[in-house]
């Protein structure tokens, strides 16, 4: 039988769905940023993902790895998560830009326009904390010449651990919780695959976007 996906490759997560913190985008409430994207979103990474949050910070994120995930075990819900390799336009740093799925669905209008998403400026403004989050997403009319070399490395290492064993281990790290059973030496640990991304879709005109996305750091319960 083969082995789950747990870290997704392209657009098609964004449709299957329902509904190193220094070197990922931050968003303060009244503030916009400019960015680029280093690719197109057939090359992004996305994760089901599970986020514990403690009060006195250093909250553990990994993806969900399903059977025998202990932030299901945990009672925990995971939601969809992505990351697209982007730069800054204001300082031409590299940086990750994680967003839930309603962002990610307003980034797919702009990838469909431009017939690829890489190399063009979008902003991003947030509006807003907590539930009343809100984001506008819009395309800037601007392009810029990107490399893939300037993608920050290690990417998926960054988006957390995908086996039980190294998720148990940055739980105890974090003091998440107490009295965690370790898995057996024996255990197999299991690879992580990438799902080929279907061809683009007929493209359509971008607009304007604005969308509600939960900030989860700041409404999930403390597990």
């Amino acid at each position: 039988m083969a082995k789950r996906s747990v870290i997704r490759k392209g657009r098609k997560a964004l449709a299957d769905v329902g509904s190193g913190a220094g070197d990922f985008v931050k968003i303060g409430d009244g503030d916009s940023v400019d960015m680029v994207s280093i690719v197109d979103m057939e090359e992004m990474l996305s994760v089901d993902q599970h986020a514990i949050w403690l009060e006195g910070g250093n909250s553990p994120m990994f993806p969900c790895i399903g059977k025998g995930c202990p932030g299901c075990e945990l009672g925990n819900q995971a939601r969809f998560r992505a990351f697209l390799p982007v730069k800054l336009v204001e300082t031409d740093e590299p940086k990750i830009f994680s967003f839930g799925i309603q962002i990610g669905r307003a980034l797919e209008e702009l990838d469909e326009e431009f017939g690829g998403l890489a190399g063009n400026v979008f902003r991003v403004k947030r509006k807003g904390s907590g539930l009343a989050t809100t984001y506008t997403v819009v395309a800037l009319g601007k392009k810029k010449k990107v490399s893939e070399d300037d993608i920050i490395e290690g990417l998926e290492e960054k988006i957390g651990p995908a086996t039980r064993s190294g998720i148990l281990e940055l739980l105890n790290e974090t003091g998440a919780i107490e009295d965690l059973v370790e898995p057996d030496d024996e255990e197999e640990e299991e690879e992580i695959e990438e799902e080929e991304a279907p061809a683009p879709k007929k493209r359509r005109k971008a607009k304007k976007v604005e969308v509600e996305e939960e900030e989860e750091d700041e409404d999930w319960d403390d597990v």
